[in-house]
């Protein structure tokens, strides 16, 4: 089976979606699918975002970067409208017959109909109505996006989620062919940790390009003070692409006395020796991936409940705790990380499906 992944998300640079993008590549191959990727959002040859990339991209993605000066989230469906993108999709699907079309994030759903219908399958990372509840957006105006998001979704036959809320949610307002799959590849649980001498270390991981990311440390870090807890003895790592720019951000608030390291970039979990992980998110929809890799990988999460969207709390309630400032944080946990990683593994894979399964069942 040929498909084609059009793929929304810019993934050049690293991070998260890239991880993700490599998941569903390994599971592709093992599911003997061939599949092409067409990333629309290119590099121009260049190995760094600055200013003149910026400035390419914003011509090469005219007129829809126009509609990025617009604050309002509906806008977002179109910022990637490009007579250039609509020009190598109609290429690709002219010079290679594909099975299906696979639309990866909502902001190139709107070339959908350059193919045919019963070829269009839907990705959604997230529900623009749930990212804008978290920005606190009034009710009327995210059930406006909603509207917006059921009509557009009703151009595609097959849609997959990535989260079980949102899942649920399509399946009652969409019904069949709504199918939740899974962000993580059999590889996932395969890196062996090696934290057990430091129990006192909490590793911070994420992209700390993404504002959202900067905005929930901050956050988090200016909620209680240390005299509301024992954590003198804590060490908080700092770890992703931009770890410096966390740093930085963190500095910033008043009064601040927890312990902070840099810890870079990293190679794979197994470079992390901390046991326990922070999440703080406040804003965004979908599903965390670096929430799912650190349980794949045995890890204990102490998360805002925006950490753990986009899961069901039932499935990882002995090795997480939803937290809401500093001095809730209590290292308890008594699991291996065999044992955090086997539970995690065995409830996740029975909820979401690896999307090869999904695919195949769905043309099969």
């Amino acid at each position: 089976m040929r498909l084609l992944l059009i793929n929304g998300i810019n993934t050049a640079f690293g991070g998260s979606g890239k991880n993700l993008l490599n998941n569903w590549l390994d599971n592709f191959s093992k599911n003997t699918i061939e599949v092409s990727i067409y990333n629309t959002v290119p590099t121009f040859g260049l190995k760094n975002k600055n200013k003149s990339l910026y400035l390419i991209l914003f011509l090469y993605f005219f007129p829809g970067s126009i509609f990025r000066l617009f604050k309002s989230p509906i806008f977002e469906f179109l910022f990637k409208i490009s007579p250039f993108v609509i020009f190598i999709i109609i290429y690709k699907i002219i010079i290679k017959k594909y099975k299906l079309i696979l639309f990866s994030h909502y902001c190139v759903f709107l070339y959908a109909p350059i193919v045919q219908r019963s070829k269009r399958v839907f990705i959604i990372h997230d529900l623009l109505y749930k990212r804008s509840k978290s920005f606190t957006y009034s009710r009327k105006y995210c059930r406006i996006i909603f509207k917006v998001e059921l009509l557009l979704y009703s151009l595609a036959p097959y849609i997959i989620c990535l989260s079980y809320q949102e899942w649920r949610i399509l399946s009652k307002f969409i019904g069949k062919n709504v199918a939740l799959a899974s962000c993580l590849s059999d590889q996932s649980f395969n890196i062996e940790p090696k934290y057990d001498q430091m129990i006192n270390q909490i590793a911070v991981v994420s992209d700390w390009r993404r504002s959202e990311n900067i905005h929930g440390i901050v956050k988090f870090f200016s909620m209680g003070s240390l005299s509301e807890g024992g954590l003198e003895d804590l060490e908080f790592w700092i770890y992703g692409i931009s770890s410096e720019t966390a740093i930085s951000a963190i500095k910033s608030i008043p009064n601040i006395v927890y312990k902070f390291y840099d810890g870079g970039v990293f190679g794979s979990y197994s470079d992390i020796p901390a046991k326990y992980f922070l999440v703080p998110i406040y804003q965004g929809a979908g599903i965390k991936v670096k929430t799912l890799e650190t349980f794949s990988n045995g890890r204990f999460v102490f998360g805002t409940p925006g950490a753990f969207i986009g899961l069901p709390l039932s499935l990882v309630k002995q090795y997480s705790r939803v937290i809401f400032k500093p001095s809730d944080i209590v290292l308890t946990c008594n699991l291996s990380h065999q044992e955090i990683r086997n539970s995690f593994q065995g409830s996740y894979v029975k909820l979401f499906s690896p999307i090869g399964d999904i695919l195949k069942g769905w043309i099969l």
